[in-house]
C-alpha cells in the first residue's frame, strides 16, 4: 500500500502547488456589475443601521413614555 502511495506524492505536490499559487486573471468589471454591488452594499450597511437603531429606540421610547405618565399623574 506505501509503494503505490509513493507513486502519487509528486502527482499531490504538483496539484496542490497549482492550487495554492496565484492566478493572474484579466477580467473587466463593467460599471452595471459595481454599481449593483455598491447598492447591495449600501443596503445591508442601512439594514445594520436601521436594526441598531430600533434595538436602541425601543428601550428609550418606553423611558419616555414611562416619564410622561409619572408627569402627567403628577399634575392631577
Amino acid at each position: 500500500m506505501i509503494v503505490k502511495f509513493k507513486k502519487f506524492i509528486p502527482f499531490i505536490f504538483f496539484f496542490s502547488f497549482l492550487l495554492l499559487t496565484p492566478q493572474i486573471t484579466f477580467a473587466y468589471i463593467g460599471p452595471g456589475i459595481a454599481l449593483s454591488t455598491i447598492t447591495t452594499l449600501l443596503a445591508v450597511v442601512g439594514l445594520f443601521i436601521l436594526a441598531l437603531l430600533s434595538v436602541i429606540y425601543y428601550p428609550i421610547k418606553r423611558l419616555i413614555k414611562r416619564l410622561k405618565s409619572k408627569k402627567q399623574s403628577k399634575n392631577k
